[in-house]
């Protein structure tokens, strides 16, 4: 009924989704910063549409392959709750579409507690992270932590707000185990808002401390929880399409290190552009954002401890899996930064990049499969 199979033109298929999205969007760029209601309208369906039939990347046809062991409760690889999803979808579109679907949702939910561009952030959504976000299922368990983390920072926040909020943080772990990395970071988070410099200089001072642990400790632990899946589902976390899915040998050449670099760099330009923003700008972000922009730092700084790790499967698989949990607060850090117009160049410069490496990969995957 649906393809089992990675061909160009599914890929190229992806390819005019992602153009269109970005050409209804892109007019948020300019002040006022929005796009007409149609384009906006049309552009939810099209995300929609490009998160059920995400063929650019490999996860797709692993989840369609393993749908009937989902569907009947036997895959031992997936968290309970999918096994359950995929018992009452009648086909596997509509299991996606209740997974993806509801981080989708979930997704605008937050968005819409903010003090910045709905059609901005949705623009460096589409533009930058949708890729990214269509591939693994943990999409859901960011959606449902950062929206949980949302209510709990949130400018009317009462006891019930606050509650529910850590609910849905606590929640988010068992939609995947690896969301334990999220939350850990949403609670240092809470805890840099009362005390922002004491946090930052206990960070930089204990980084190697923490990287020590990680390696006699945490990385055993990580590398023996994610192994099983690995192999087959994430992939992309490795390599990426047919030329990525190959074995690490065949990993070192230039496209690899390009494909990397783009996706990454604009993920720590945007640490630097918050901390700045924190400490050194007279302009002082809303008490929606900034909360968020220290989220982005801890994220990308607690990641980063992967990167001294010595096994390659840690470093890279569970490095690359826990700094794309930045990729939701990136977002709305980006187009707050951008429509504030705080180092306007900087910030432009580095939703461009970020563009690129969406771009990259999409077009990567189409060579790869000509």
């Amino acid at each position: 009924m649906f393809p089992e199979e990675q061909t160009a033109s599914l890929v190229f298929l992806d390819i005019i989704i992602y153009l269109f999205l970005f050409l209804l969007f892109h007019k948020s760029l300019k002040f006022p910063y929005e796009v007409s209601k149609s384009k906006h309208s049309i552009g939810v369906i099209l995300i929609i549409v490009f998160v059920l039939f995400s063929f650019w990347g490999s996860d797709w046809f692993h989840y369609y392959e393993s749908f009937p062991s989902i569907k009947s409760g036997e895959n031992k690889h997936v968290e309970d709750v999918y096994l359950f999803i995929g018992s009452i979808s009648p086909n596997y579109i509509l299991f996606r579409l209740l997974i993806w679907g509801s981080g989708i949702v979930l997704f605008a939910k937050t968005i819409s507690k903010l003090n910045v561009s709905k059609d901005l952030c949705w623009f460096i959504f589409v533009s930058s992270y949708l890729i990214w976000f269509s591939y693994a299922r943990a999409s859901l368990a960011m959606a449902i932590a950062f929206y949980g983390f949302a209510l709990i920072i949130g400018k009317n926040r009462n006891i019930v707000k606050v509650l529910l909020g850590f609910g849905f943080v606590g929640v988010s772990f068992f939609f995947h185990k690896s969301t334990a990395f999220a939350i850990g970071c949403v609670l240092m988070t809470l805890l840099a808002q009362r005390f922002p410099k004491l946090t930052y200089s206990l960070l930089v001072l204990l980084f190697p401390l923490i990287v020590i642990y990680v390696n006699s400790s945490l990385a055993q632990f990580m590398t023996m929880s994610f192994d099983a899946e690995s192999s087959n589902i994430d992939t992309y976390m490795i390599n990426g399409q047919r030329y990525f899915e190959a074995r690490r040998s065949v990993e070192s050449g230039l496209g690899e290190i390009l494909g990397r670099l783009l996706e990454q760099v604009p993920y720590y330009c945007t640490t630097a552009l918050s901390l700045f923003a924190i400490f050194k700008s007279k302009i002082k972000p809303p008490s929606s954002i900034r909360p968020f922009m220290v989220l982005q730092v801890v994220i990308v700084l607690m990641s980063s401890v992967f990167l001294f790790t010595p096994t390659e499967l840690t470093t890279g698989t569970i490095y690359v899996r826990f700094l794309r949990f930045a990729f939701i607060p990136t977002t709305l850090v980006l187009a707050y930064l951008y429509q504030s117009g705080y180092a306007h160049k900087l910030v432009k410069y580095n939703i461009y990049i970020a563009i690129m490496g969406a771009a990259y990969a999409l077009t990567y995957s189409l060579y790869c499969n000509l």
